[in-house]
Formats: C-alpha cells, sequence, structure tokens
C-alpha cells in the first residue's frame, strides 16, 4: 500500500468526508434514519488504561456509534483520523466517575 505524505492524506480525508456529508444529506432527503459506526480506536488510554468493563460500559453509553473493544495504539504514527472525538466513561482502575 502506497504511503501518503500528510498534505495529501489531508486533502483524502477532506474528499472522503464532503462524500460522507453527501450521502447523509441524500439518505435523509428519503426520510430514512443515519447514524455512523466508529470502528478501530486509535487510543492508547482505551488500549491500556482502562478496564475491560468500563470499556464495554461505554459502548453502551454511547450505543450504537461506537466499538471500542478493538481499540489499540501505536506509537507510529497512522495518518489522519476520519474523526476524532472524546468520550467520558467511569474508570474503575483509577476511581474516576462521570
Amino acid at each position: 500500500m502506497e504511503t501518503l505524505d500528510n498534505e495529501t492524506q489531508m486533502i483524502a480525508v477532506e474528499k472522503v468526508l464532503e462524500e460522507m456529508q453527501k450521502a447523509e444529506e441524500y439518505v435523509k432527503n428519503w426520510n430514512a434514519c443515519w447514524y455512523e459506526r466508529l470502528l478501530d480506536a486509535h487510543c492508547l488510554p482505551l488500549h491500556c488504561e482502562i478496564g475491560e468493563a468500563d470499556v464495554r460500559d461505554m459502548e453502551r453509553k454511547y450505543e450504537p456509534r461506537y466499538r471500542l473493544a478493538n481499540a489499540y495504539y501505536s506509537g507510529d504514527r497512522i495518518g489522519i483520523p476520519l474523526a476524532k472525538e472524546t468520550l467520558v466513561g467511569d474508570n474503575t482502575l483509577t476511581g474516576e466517575k462521570t
């Protein structure tokens, strides 16, 4: 697979997001519902700092938008994400409650 430079990645992501928005508008014109499901989260805390039970609780809280069980973290840059979001949930390992 070819690796794109940062500028080309940004252009590609912008075009994908534009097409996704057009598709959403088109489907909504049919009076149909639309939602996105985000997979393959790239997140250090989900990978190694938050317990599996808490990750499952966050999945239920934000259902059906996220599938977090396959979250991963790599020190290598993986490119420009299509979406960046902040999720809030309990962390029984640290005692944090939300």
